[in-house]
This record gives C-alpha cells, structure tokens and sequence, in this order.
C-alpha cells in the first residue's frame, strides 16, 4: 500500500468515523431533552468537527489529487474527477450552511 493511498484511506476513516459518531451522541443528547446537555454537546461536536472532520477532508481530497495525478489522470476541464471534487465540495458548502 502506499503512502498516498493509505492517508486517503485515513482521511476517510477519520472524515466518516467522525460524522458517526457526531450523530450518536447529538442524538443521544436531544432525548434527554437538557438544553444545557444539548448546547455542551454541540460545542464538542463543533470542535471534534475541527479537529477531525477537517483534517479527514483535506486528507480526502489531497492524497485523491494526487494519486489520480500519478495515475495519469487529467485535472483540467469537466472529467468525472473534477465533477466529484465539485460535488464533494458542495456538500461540504451545504454542511456548513446547516
């Protein structure tokens, strides 16, 4: 495995990993109905986002570029890959406004 393949690997376990487990514990906290549970675990959700999410994204599309790159794939004009870095930029775009 190489190096650029198994940060790839990493961003998304770090990216996904992270959504998961942002979803248990803010669901968790909404049943127990405590608005001060609630904004505390927003609060580190946010910051877990910070701290992994981000760094799993930027992981994600980096070693992406890069081994399409190597692998002699175009990144100019509208290939399949420029469309899902658009795409995958949207997303991050509507999950901010969210």
């Amino acid at each position: 495995m190489t190096l650029w393949l198994f940060l790839h690997i990493a961003g998304c376990v770090l990216f996904l990993g992270n959504i998961i487990t942002a979803a248990f514990w803010k669901v968790r906290a909404d049943l127990k109905g405590d608005p001060a549970e609630i904004h505390n675990t927003v609060k580190n959700v946010m910051l877990a986002d910070m701290v992994f999410t981000l760094p799993g994204l930027l992981l994600i599309i980096i070693s992406g570029v890069v081994m399409a790159v190597q692998a002699g794939y175009g990144m100019g004009g509208m290939s399949w890959l420029m469309a899902s870095l658009i795409l995958f930029g949207m997303t991050g775009i509507c999950g901010l406004v969210y």
